[in-house]
């Protein structure tokens, strides 16, 4: 998944995208697994200032680069 965002930093990615990518398939199962594993890689990757992965309400998530 982490992967895939950030061939993709800076574009809007729908929870299908992250899912087919993330998953290999096009089978989609709820929300809830993409939450949960969006939720598990911020924890991961946010190094306290900054938060990586944005939520585009009503789209899907963004990726952004550090601007420090």
């Amino acid at each position: 998944m982490i992967e895939f965002f950030m061939r993709n930093i800076g574009q809007v990615l729908t929870k299908d995208q992250i899912y087919e990518a993330a998953w290999e398939s096009d089978k989609f199962p709820d929300d809830n697994s993409i939450m949960v594993a969006i939720s598990k890689l911020r924890g991961k990757i946010s190094d306290g200032e900054n938060d990586y992965i944005h939520t585009i309400r009503g789209l899907g998530y963004r990726m952004e680069e550090n601007e420090t």
